[in-house]
C-alpha cells in the first residue's frame, strides 16, 4: 500500500507562508514507480513559482501609491532604496537621467524607509507628494533629499508647507509602513539582502527568465544590458 505521508505534508504546507513553501514542498508525489513515490525537482519548481510571484508583486504598482516615472514603458525596474542609504545617494541622479533618457523604461520606486529617523520621516513625506502632486514634484523633492536637503527644505520646494513635525504625515506614514514591509518581504523572496537594489523585467509577463537583479553602485550598461534582457 503507498504511503499517504507526503499528500499530507503536502496539505499542510499549502497553509504556510510561501517562503516556508519553498523548503518543505521537496516531498510533494511527482510519479509512481511501483509502491515508491518520487518527488524529483519538486523543490526547485516552486521556488521559481515563489519567485516569479514576488517579481510580479513587487513590479505593480497598487493603486497608484508608488511613484512611478513613464508608467506606459515596456520594461520595468524596480528601484529599492531610502534616503540613509549611500550608494542610493550616489546612484539617484542617474536614475532620473536614465528614466529621462530612456521613456521606455518604466521606473517604480519603492522605499523601505530604513532604520534612521529622519530617512523614515523623508519616507512618509515622499508618499504625499507622490500622491497630492505628482511626478514631477516626486522628481524634485527625490533628487533634492539625495543632494542633503532636509525633509522641511525638499517640501518647501514643491510648494508644500512643513513644520518637520510627524503630526503633519499622519496617514501617510500608515501607507509608507505598508509599502516598507511589504518591499522588504519580496527582498527577503528574492533573495536581496542590501539597498540600493534595482529589479529589471518586462512589464507584461514578468518571469525569473526575463528579470535582473542589480545591487550597488552600476553603471548605466549594466543596466541597459538587464533593460535588453527584460525585452
Amino acid at each position: 500500500m503507498k504511503s499517504r505521508i507526503t499528500v499530507g505534508l503536502l496539505l499542510s504546507a499549502l497553509l504556510l507562508p510561501a517562503a516556508v513553501l519553498a523548503e518543505i514542498t521537496h516531498c510533494t508525489p511527482k510519479y509512481t514507480e511501483g509502491d515508491t513515490i518520487i518527488a524529483l525537482g519538486c523543490k526547485v519548481l516552486i521556488a521559481e513559482e515563489i519567485q516569479k510571484s514576488a517579481i510580479e508583486d513587487i513590479s505593480t504598482n497598487y493603486g497608484g501609491m508608488h511613484p512611478v516615472i513613464n508608467a506606459k514603458g515596456s520594461v520595468t525596474l524596480v528601484a529599492v532604496y531610502d534616503y540613509a542609504c549611500a550608494d542610493c545617494k550616489k546612484m539617484a541622479p542617474k536614475l532620473l537621467t536614465l528614466a529621462k533618457n530612456h521613456p521606455d523604461i518604466r521606473v517604480i520606486f519603492r522605499n523601505t524607509q530604513g532604520e534612521l529617523p529622519n530617512a523614515q520621516l523623508a519616507s512618509q513625506a515622499e508618499i504625499k507628494v507622490w500622491i497630492l502632486q505628482g511626478e514631477k514634484a516626486f522628481m524634485h523633492y527625490f533628487s533634492q533629499l539625495f543632494k542633503g536637503q532636509s525633509v522641511k527644505e525638499a517640501m518647501f520646494g514643491v510648494g508644500t508647507a512643513f513644520a518637520g513635525t510627524k503630526d503633519e504625515l499622519l496617514g501617510w506614514d500608515v501607507t509608507s509602513d505598508k509599502i516598507a514591509r511589504q518591499t522588504k518581504y519580496f527582498l527577503e523572496v528574492l533573495n536581496i539582502k542590501t539597498t540600493l537594489a534595482f529589479i529589471v523585467t518586462a512589464t507584461k509577463n514578468p518571469d525569473v527568465n526575463n528579470t535582473a537583479m542589480l545591487t550597488g553602485v552600476v553603471d548605466e550598461k549594466t543596466v541597459l544590458a538587464a533593460v535588453q534582457k527584460a525585452k
